[in-house]
């Protein structure tokens, strides 16, 4: 259970160091990632080893293992928001993926 949502901590993680521009509820707003397909993919290929790692992807995976031990423990109400959407949109719309990324980091 500890790898299960682990990568999508650190994605929502990420995302929420990169998106300083946040809606009136303090919410993370991640859509433009989610639905950005090539950037999207090129992440995903580089968590998986597949494809060329940019400095956002080095990033994500240098900061895996602390996300996977801590559980997103000391996440704040808008990084722990983006997660969940972050999650629910990589089950529903990348499931082979999603699936791939949590046997990977799951270990």
């Amino acid at each position: 259970m500890v790898g299960k949502f682990s990568l999508m901590v650190l994605l929502a993680a990420f995302l929420s160091l990169n998106t300083r521009e946040t809606e009136a509820q303090g919410q993370i707003n991640v859509e433009p990632f989610l639905y950005n397909h090539p950037w999207m993919r090129q992440q995903i290929n580089c968590l998986l080893d597949r494809g060329f790692c940019d400095n956002q992807g080095n990033l994500m995976k240098g900061l895996a293992g602390y996300f996977i031990k801590s559980r997103c423990g000391s996440c704040d109400g808008p990084t722990r928001q983006a997660y969940n959407r972050v999650t629910e949109f990589l089950s529903n719309n990348y499931r082979r993926e999603w699936r791939e990324l949590q046997n990977k980091y799951s270990h």
